[in-house]
């Protein structure tokens, strides 16, 4: 059965809900191929030119769709299932990348486990991966025979986004005079987020198991720890709220230079940032770049205090270490998740990770195109 009314439609669904579809939506949404390409899925017209009080000339309801002739003498024929489906998306909205769940316990990331080969060939098992990734900022991939970063990469987002150090950079050990950047050392490196000097920094960073030695990384060090710094930085928030209020207001500066490139990357920005509501949207962090050259003298102090409470709340609760067996990826929320290495002996471990930055946007668009596909 369906009902007109001045500015819409309502049709009963074969659920027993009465579903309202406004006249203008309705001739917006016409499914013919004079409106669209079916193929590209995209209209040929902009939704600006229909009329806003238009309303349908004749209504024809069957078991199957609805029809409509509208003033014009066009046509449009509409599936009762294509239109329950549109009312479910209406009432039901997807998981999408901001809906964030902040850690409780480094447990979180157990179930955030999958095999290569499962993320290649079952769609279900990536479109679930991506949502743990959107909601915990991160998932592991365990390394399985055959399965390489590119392969992974290509399933994941089609593509990678590019930096300074271009599409990939692999982290070995070089020299400290032939270096430009000291993740490419033994040393241990701090809690940060990566390539703080840009104005927008990556979203989504991920590293692979290039060359590493099982055996040896659990014995004599050479582990990733991975924290939750939104869990961090929201504890903070309820437990220090005149600290959280400096890390929010107070700009820092991330410095970068690449002689070898002639560039100087400069970036200034709060430590957390947060939208006019207060929300936290972003963590930006590296202390390998950072400087508080700007910072007015007033303000230096509590700023130290405040930065200092923040990266001590970082702690075992809200961290996994990770080991590393050849082909596992990892990938994680650069605006979230802060990583760091523990220090190890070049002479007697292999580890080399690659790694590499991916666009939320690609990411959350492979996971929509693939949801689609197996609903």
């Amino acid at each position: 059965m369906t009902t007109q009314h001045a500015q819409y439609l309502s049709a009963d669904l074969p659920s027993g809900r009465v579903a309202h579809f406004h006249w203008v939506w309705l001739r917006d949404s016409c499914l013919c191929d004079e409106c669209r390409n079916v193929h590209a899925k995209q209209k040929y017209f902009d939704s600006a030119t229909i009329p806003t009080d238009i309303t349908a000339s004749t209504v024809r309801r069957t078991a199957e769709q609805v029809e409509i002739v509208w003033p014009d003498g066009h046509r449009s024929s509409y599936p009762t299932r294509w239109l329950a489906e549109r009312e479910e998306h209406r009432s039901a909205r997807p998981p999408e990348p901001r809906d964030r769940i902040p850690w409780t316990s480094p447990d979180v990331v157990a179930d955030n486990r999958f095999g290569s080969r499962d993320i290649l060939v079952d769609d279900s098992a990536l479109v679930t991966a991506l949502q743990r990734l959107f909601g915990h900022g991160i998932v592991v991939i365990s390394g399985q025979p055959g399965v390489d970063s590119n392969t992974l990469c290509d399933r994941l987002a089609g593509f990678v986004d590019r930096s300074y150090f271009g599409e990939y950079f692999d982290l070995e050990t070089k020299p400290d005079d032939k270096t430009d950047s000291i993740s490419f050392s033994t040393r241990p490196l701090p809690m940060h987020t990566d390539i703080p000097y840009y104005t927008t920094p990556p979203d989504y960073q991920f590293l692979y198991g290039l060359d590493v030695n099982a055996a040896a990384t659990a014995a004599t060090g050479g582990r990733t720890r991975f924290a939750d710094g939104l869990a961090a930085a929201q504890r903070l928030r309820d437990d220090d709220p005149d600290a959280f209020g400096v890390l929010t207001t107070t700009p820092v500066t991330y410095r970068a230079e690449y002689p070898a490139a002639e560039k100087i990357y400069q970036n200034e920005t709060t430590i957390i940032r947060t939208d006019p509501t207060g929300e936290i949207t972003g963590l930006i962090n590296n202390p390998t770049k950072m400087y508080f050259d700007k910072v007015p003298f007033e303000s230096t102090m509590p700023l130290y205090q405040a930065y200092s409470r923040f990266k001590g709340l970082l702690g075992d609760e809200v961290s996994y270490f990770h080991s590393w067996h050849p082909g596992d990826m990892i990938v994680f929320d650069n605006r979230r998740i802060f990583h760091g290495r523990e220090e190890f002996s070049a002479s007697t471990i292999t580890r080399t990770l690659r790694g590499g930055y991916f666009s939320e946007i690609e990411l959350a668009a492979r996971m929509r195109f693939v949801a689609e596909r197996i609903s």
